[in-house]
């Protein structure tokens, strides 16, 4: 699950505009640790953020289940 300023956006990849300034992303995927970044956008440039997660050994889940990017 993908959230930007504590908004769902979707599950997987997102693509769409925000305003300039900053912003928090959230990604959230079962049997993985969820990850949290600031990013800070100008006006008028495209950004790209890859956010790889990291297995939560715990769970199980994640040898069952893997992510694809």
């Amino acid at each position: 699950s993908v959230a930007i300023d504590g908004i769902f956006v979707g599950r997987g990849l997102w693509d769409g505009r925000l305003r300039p300034g900053a912003h928090t992303v959230k990604v959230i995927a079962d049997g993985y640790f969820p990850l949290e970044r600031r990013v800070t956008l100008e006006r008028g440039k495209a950004r790209r953020l890859s956010v790889p997660l990291e297995r939560d050994p715990l769970t199980g889940l994640a040898e069952a289940r893997p992510l694809r990017p």
